[in-house]
């Protein structure tokens, strides 16, 4: 199961992932912003995606509903 953790803080990257990675099969993909994400998704498709809502200079989730398709994936914040 492939889970795309998108945050701009290396540190919740680092320990989301380590969580994640406590999970049978589970593999965490960090990306450090919503660009490298959508770049990323174009090719691939995870299981999840954990995306952080507030970014210095990006929205996450405003970045996300602009660019990425709809219906693809079901959208949670926290």
């Amino acid at each position: 199961m492939q889970v795309v953790i998108v945050d701009d803080d290396p540190s919740t990257l680092f320990i989301t992932g380590a969580v994640i990675r406590r999970i049978d099969g589970a593999e965490p993909i960090g990306m450090g912003s919503p660009l490298d994400a959508l770049d990323w998704l174009a090719v691939n498709t995870p299981d999840l995606i954990l995306i952080d809502h507030v970014m210095p200079d990006l929205d996450g989730m405003e970045r996300w509903n602009a660019s990425a398709p709809s219906g693809i994936w079901p959208t949670f914040r926290w």
